[in-house]
């Protein structure tokens, strides 16, 4: 799903624009604080920007998908019930592709850790993407993510 302002491609000079021809997509939409990181981005993924993250067993960003299960913490393996489910940690901030035609191994890339969100230019797991908007915020919550959502007005 390419967001019109938001992938690698609208980053890269293609000529002179004429002045006022741009209207950028509103990617934000409250005051909430933004915070971004780095972290590595599994391998043998294509992620498009603004895709949903959670991390993997070995600690790498892969798509976020609900109900997935997530490592313990400390990394003990006598759990007692069942594991967690994955949380999403944050929001793809680049195009990664770390398949053999891309990076073609773990890459360190950029993620939004903290934002407010439209929630209509993220990029939903398969379950969510045809939810409500209050669906979607449920999720989000209930899975402890560190960002919110909010339509805009």
């Amino acid at each position: 799903m390419a967001v019109e302002g938001y992938s690698n491609e609208d980053w890269i000079a293609q000529g002179p624009t004429l002045e006022g021809s741009y209207s950028p997509t509103q990617l934000f939409t409250a005051e909430d604080e933004i915070k971004t990181s780095a972290a590595l981005y599994k391998t043998n993924q294509n992620i498009a920007v603004l895709t949903i993250l959670a991390k993997d067993a070995t600690g790498d960003l892969v798509p976020w998908a609900p109900g997935a299960t997530q490592p313990v913490e400390d990394g003990a393996t006598d759990q007692i019930g069942p594991a967690p489910t994955a949380k999403p940690v944050g929001v793809a901030a680049a195009d990664m592709d770390t398949r053999p035609a891309g990076y073609n191994a773990d890459t360190y890339g950029p993620y939004y850790v903290q934002a407010c969100f439209n929630p209509d230019l993220l990029v939903w797991p398969a379950a969510l993407e045809s939810a409500s908007y209050e669906e979607k915020m449920a999720a989000l919550e209930q899975a402890g993510a560190p960002f919110r959502i909010k339509r805009l007005l």
